[in-house]
């Protein structure tokens, strides 16, 4: 027996609603059949059944199941139910089976309970993973706060598009040397015709002309061509400029106001995230003048790229280069930790490209800017907004979830071999390669003069020949297989082909009509189907068996902690 590696990815594989079963903020389910509900078992009360609809808030908050303390509420249920709505394949959608999907949310919560009772919350990796995704909740609270009600200027919006939504009618050439490029342009200048000095600079071969004058969008042209072009009158010509691809040389002909409401959406979506930046900028700004105290000359005295004192003594360095308020200072030490801490090919290298000194300013932004995101959500309290907690909760209880699978239920997970044979021979034909083919052919219209050319080949005239002699030869309509000697799945061909191929060995020849042609086919090889072996299979096969030892190691689990977890359900068909 050996112990399987299991991957996040074939957990979640296994448990598909699982790891969402907590999560809040889902929309809701369709109104699905009443959920019928019983309270009340305390000596004395009153038992009431009561029929609820999913959809309805007014019974969000009306108890399901409760494990310890914790309760699962309807709010939970039809949160639930949506995540699995939206994850089912396309067909007709089976009814909801609540109750399953009630148990499994009574399974995540024991599962949760579990693992903080065996002290998993207070593992380092885990506290630090829930405080970098408190940071992050934080962080997006406040940028919300910072871009509420931000838009584009609608002028502005106005303004952008009808700059960009141009359209010019225009001619250009376009020389590799500057010298060509100055030719044609002196010769303008001195009144040729722009038409007539193309046509001689392409038949010369010095210059690439466009082929005629041509509409184009300022979204399709280089933004120097706009430029050079915004300077013209129709009928006008610019003087040679760089581009790109050498020297251009263009003339305006028409130019026209186009009409895109698409172009229009995208300038208003790109002014809306300059909007938006100059927005979190300054209240970024806002709260540093609030907040923080910088000492730029400390900052300034010290060469991070220099040999000396040498970057450990730099990164012990306790000197303050700034103060916020409610927060400890950040000193150069820590300035110094935060610039390397994106290194990887580590502190010398990068001393000698002499890119330290210049990332310290950066890297103590990058400090202040987090511990001002601590200052100011305690100050607004975010930590207590609805839809924060329910997002820190959720990833709480996902990674409590998931830590328990990883720790405590995948070192105990087994597999035998004999399971995994069991399982091959159960989907043995599943595991097979199909044959493949190498194949040529002549193609006709007239299936008497396909039968003539198959008995030519049958009497041994050599395909290459007949090829290059037999009359009547078409070639292949589109959509036609292409067999030109390379190899071939079976898989790959049209179904008339492949029984048409049935039992062909190398040096066989057959006949196929598809849409009216008819196709002499000569077999030069075959690699016949065969089953792949177990060894073959069984990475394939693996997973189906994993994710059935795994939910059966769980539904051990949760037999056990039920009791100890005190699971009651309320639902109608539960405990």
């Amino acid at each position: 027996m050996t112990r399987p590696s299991l991957t996040r990815a074939l957990l979640l594989a296994a448990l598909p609603v699982l790891a969402q079963a907590a999560a809040p903020d889902a929309a809701p389910a369709q109104a699905a059949d009443q959920a019928k509900v019983e309270k009340g078992d305390a000596a004395g009360s009153i038992a009431i059944r009561v029929r609820v609809p999913l959809a309805d808030d007014r019974f969000a908050q009306v108890p399901l199941a409760t494990v310890d303390d914790e309760v699962v509420t309807v709010d939970d249920l039809r949160e639930v139910a949506a995540a699995t709505h939206a994850s089912r394949a396309e067909g007709k959608a089976a009814r909801m089976d609540f109750a399953g999907l009630l148990d499994r949310l009574v399974t995540v919560r024991l599962l949760t309970a579990e693992a903080r009772s065996m002290g998993i919350d207070d593992l380092e990796e885990v506290k630090r993973a829930l405080d970098a995704n408190r940071q992050a909740a934080r962080t997006e609270a406040l940028r919300r706060r910072a871009v509420a009600g931000v838009k584009a200027d609608p002028a502005a919006v106005e303004r952008r598009y009808r700059e960009v939504a141009v359209e010019w009618k225009l001619r250009s050439v376009l020389f590799q040397k500057q010298e060509d490029a100055t030719r044609f342009g002196a010769a303008l200048a001195g009144g040729a015709d722009f038409d007539a000095l193309a046509t001689r600079a392409a038949a010369d071969k010095v210059g690439r002309a466009d082929g005629g004058a041509q509409w184009l969008k300022t979204t399709e042209l280089q933004p120097e061509v706009v430029a050079k072009l915004a300077a013209l009158k129709p009928g006008e010509a610019s003087a040679p400029f760089a581009t790109g691809k050498g020297f251009t040389v263009v003339r305006l002909d028409e130019r026209r106001q186009g009409d895109d409401p698409a172009l229009r959406a995208q300038v208003e979506s790109a002014l809306k995230g300059e909007a938006v930046a100059r927005a979190l900028a300054d209240y970024y700004a806002g709260l540093k003048r609030k907040h923080v105290t910088v000492d730029q000359a400390v900052l300034k005295s010290v060469d991070f790229d220099a040999p000396r004192p040498g970057f450990p003594a730099l990164q012990s360095d306790a000197r303050v280069v700034a103060r916020i308020k409610g927060q400890k200072p950040i000193t150069l030490g820590d300035v110094a930790t935060e610039v390397i801490r994106p290194l990887f090919h580590g502190v010398e290298s990068a001393q000698k490209e002499k890119r330290l000194d210049k990332d310290k300013a950066e890297a103590l932004d990058s400090l202040i800017s987090r511990r001002l995101v601590v200052v100011e959500a305690a100050r607004l309290k975010v930590d207590e907004q609805p839809e924060v907690k329910r997002q820190l909760a959720q990833f709480e209880t996902n990674l409590l979830f998931s830590s328990f699978i990883d720790r405590v239920i995948l070192p105990e997970l087994e597999v035998p071999d004999e399971a995994l044979k069991a399982a091959y021979e159960a989907r043995k034909k599943e595991f097979s390669f199909p044959a493949f083919y190498a194949l040529e052919a002549l193609v006709f219209a007239d299936a008497g003069r396909a039968q003539a050319a198959l008995k030519s080949l049958q009497s041994g005239t050599d395909s290459k020949w007949l090829k290059v002699n037999a009359d009547g030869q078409v070639a292949p309509a589109a959509g036609a297989p292409l067999l030109d000697g390379s190899t071939v799945s079976a898989t790959k061909m049209p179904e008339e082909l492949r029984k048409a191929l049935a039992g062909a060995k190398a040096g066989d020849f057959r006949i196929h009509e598809q849409g009216g042609q008819h196709f002499v086919i000569s077999v030069k090889a075959v690699t016949p189907e065969r089953t792949r072996s177990f060894e073959e299979a069984v990475d394939d096969v693996r997973p189906q068996v994993l994710n059935k030892a795994l939910q059966q190691k769980i539904d051990e689990w949760v037999a056990k902690l039920r009791p100890a977890h005190g699971v009651k359900v309320f639902m109608l068909g539960g405990e």
